[in-house]
């Protein structure tokens, strides 16, 4: 499978960064993300369930803040599973044809 992957680091105002985060806001909204750099492109499309973890430090007069994102697309025909201290009732065997298995 292929993974295509976009990664930038940009210096700008604190105007600047309200506008993107802005910008995501919409794009999370739409339940779409879409990240471009000159010919690259991700396209990212989001579940109901995110994951987001926050970090923040402040070190020797340098600060950072980070925000973390992410989320996996669950099928749709996955079949639950059941947790019980009750066993389930019996089944009937398969029958086999052991001949097939010589």
């Amino acid at each position: 499978m292929k993974t295509n992957k976009v990664t930038r680091k940009q210096i700008g105002t604190v105007g600047d960064t309200i506008a993107y985060l802005e910008e995501l806001i919409n794009c999370f909204k739409a339940n779409k993300i879409v990240v471009e750099h000159g010919d690259n492109h991700v396209v990212l499309t989001m579940p109901e369930q995110v994951v987001f973890e926050i970090g923040a430090k402040c070190k020797k007069g340098k600060s950072r803040f980070s925000l973390k994102l992410f989320w996996q697309e669950i099928p749709k025909n996955i079949e639950p599973f059941k947790i019980s201290c009750q066993e389930p009732p019996e089944r009937t065997p398969l029958l086999v044809d052991t001949k097939e298995m010589n």
